[in-house]
């Protein structure tokens, strides 16, 4: 989610979050505190864990 500071980026997180009554805390990332080369391993990271969660459901 992109956006100025002190819009309410996490409060829309949030309410989609609680909207979609998924399990489990939303995960949020500051990709703006994260130095560029470490950027890349932590949305390889979240693209994997999103993977595993849809892995996880389509088993069900």
């Amino acid at each position: 989610m992109l956006g100025e500071s002190g819009v309410g980026k996490d409060v829309l997180a949030n309410f989609i979050h609680e909207q979609r009554k998924r399990k489990g805390p939303l995960i949020k990332i500051n990709c703006g505190a994260i130095p560029d080369q470490e950027q890349v391993k932590a949305k390889k990271a979240v693209k994997q864990l999103g993977e595993r969660r849809t892995n996880y459901r389509e088993k069900d």
